[in-house]
């Protein structure tokens, strides 16, 4: 449970679903006094730390007009569904303005999907980020292949990965990033990788 408000943007009228791998996707609608009515999407993996949307923002459409008259439908097709063919793929549905008009709304679906979420065996990849002392919690962990999370309030990370070798970093804010390469993940096991970054100039 958690609020997404990353700007502030108006969102609303939103539909998610869970994948396979227990990963979720999050469609919904934005505008405000610079942003056309328009479609986005956001989502979290299954081993993010609870309440947030840690994979940013993407747009499916970008509105080009506005809504010049009073009626007060929207969002009457919003709907997102996990394709059975895969259980990977998140299908969403939802309406958008191309134009200026009276009520010109158009439907737009479209489709992505998490690289975490796969039918080859996969492993855990956990760790500690601190600056060797103390804990950082929101720091960002990027491995191979565009798989992402954020630490939780405790600097705790955990990714799950198809069986293989990685590449990864540990960031923050305000810190040097730190990667370590070649580490191997099997199939079914834990691997633990923790990660000490030093302050950064600012």
């Amino acid at each position: 449970e958690g609020v997404y408000t990353p700007d502030e943007e108006n969102r609303w009228m939103a539909s998610l679903a869970m994948d396979d791998s227990g990963n979720i996707g999050l469609g919904y609608s934005v505008s405000s006094t610079t942003t056309y009515p328009s479609i986005r999407y956001t989502g979290r993996l299954a081993a993010d730390p609870p309440g947030l949307m840690t994979q940013g923002e993407a747009s499916l459409i970008a509105g080009g007009g506005s809504q010049l008259s009073t009626a007060s439908r929207w969002g009457d097709y919003s709907m997102m569904a996990v394709d059975p063919l895969d259980g990977c793929t998140f299908w969403y549905t939802q309406e958008y303005i191309a134009v200026t008009g009276n009520a010109p709304w158009r439907t737009r679906v479209g489709s992505f999907k998490f690289p975490s979420c796969t039918s080859l065996p996969t492993g855990t990849l956990t760790g500690l980020v601190s600056d060797g002392v103390t804990p950082i919690p929101g720091a960002t962990i990027t491995a191979t292949g565009d798989y992402a999370t954020l630490t939780d309030a405790n600097g705790m990370y955990t990714l799950v990965l198809p069986a293989g070798v990685y590449d990864v970093t540990a960031s923050m804010y305000g810190y040097l990033p730190s990667t370590v390469s070649g580490i191997s993940i099997a199939a079914d096991t834990v691997t633990k990788q923790d990660f000490v970054l030093k302050p950064g100039t600012t």
